[in-house]
């Protein structure tokens, strides 16, 4: 009884893994929508600048680049949009709870964690644009150019 037990054990541990990893590959999907979507409307663009000399590395690091403004404007919106609503939601939880939120629980962001939240944005634009860069830098020229 104890083997069945452990064996048991043995197995829910094996499809827990198994789901984990099943995880960490679904968030490559999650990562880069946006890169995926620019890479297959320039999949004709891709193929001319191969079809001239554009080496597998420079394709990557244009597509990688494209992505990373993206990434940063989106950033620089977004965080002064949280610090904002940040500032909004608290006081209004706070009347909700009948307490006064005090101001070092609305002032709790340094300016070098903002610069810090806006590189994290960046490197994750980047770190999602790695797979379609990867797979624009693979595409065969002929291939991108009849997509177009």
């Amino acid at each position: 009884m104890a083997a069945t037990g452990r064996i048991a054990k043995d197995s829910q541990s094996a499809v827990g893994a198994r789901a984990d990893q099943a995880r960490l590959v679904g968030q490559d999907d999650r990562l880069d929508p946006v890169a995926q979507l620019q890479i297959r409307e320039r999949v004709h663009d891709i193929g001319v600048f191969k079809a001239v000399g554009m080496t597998p590395r420079q394709t990557t690091v244009m597509v990688v680049c494209s992505v990373a403004g993206i990434g940063l404007v989106a950033g620089l919106i977004a965080i002064p949009a949280g610090i904002v609503l940040h500032h909004y939601v608290l006081p209004v939880m706070g009347h909700a709870a009948q307490t006064a939120v005090p101001a070092s629980v609305l002032n709790v962001y340094r300016p070098w964690e903002l610069v810090l939240l806006a590189l994290a944005g960046l490197a994750i634009a980047v770190a999602g644009a790695l797979a379609p860069a990867g797979w624009a830098a693979r595409t065969r020229t002929a291939f991108a150019l009849r997509a177009g």
